[in-house]
């Protein structure tokens, strides 16, 4: 099997997996896209545009995708509904949000307090200390 063949059977099996598609999944593919965008803008600001740095970006980005797809399976066996997959989904909107506002916050693009305190409240504290943030 070729390459392409594989990748379009992974993004189909990954697409099904990934469970129905809600304005929670929207938010975070439109927040993923975003991030990976702005990702690579800091990244020719800052003169410091990298392949690896960027496949690696991809790389976690489909991670995170993977992540939703296997806890929306758990959801599926343990008969939670949407549970264990809209906690995941949240939690990671709120990471990548929180990396699109030090993105733009090193390009000089600042944030108005209530929404920097909205995605901090969403975070939470050991998630915001882990990604290193104030």
């Amino acid at each position: 099997m070729d390459r392409k063949k594989a990748l379009v059977l992974f993004t189909a099996f990954l697409i099904d997996a990934l469970g129905p598609r809600t304005a929670m999944l929207n938010v975070l593919i439109a927040v993923i896209v975003i991030d990976y965008l702005i990702g690579v803008l800091r990244a020719i600001y800052e003169r410091k545009l990298n392949s690896r740095v960027g496949a690696c970006g991809i790389i976690k980005k489909i991670s995170y995708l993977t992540a939703v797809a296997l806890t929306y399976q758990i959801d599926i066996w343990l008969g939670t509904g949407d549970a264990l997959r809209s906690l995941s989904i949240s939690l990671f909107i709120a990471n990548e949000a929180w990396s699109n506002v030090e993105n733009l916050a090193v390009m000089g693009i600042v944030f108005p307090q209530p929404v920097l305190v909205k995605i901090k409240k969403m975070m939470g504290k050991e998630q915001l200390e882990k990604n290193g943030g104030k």
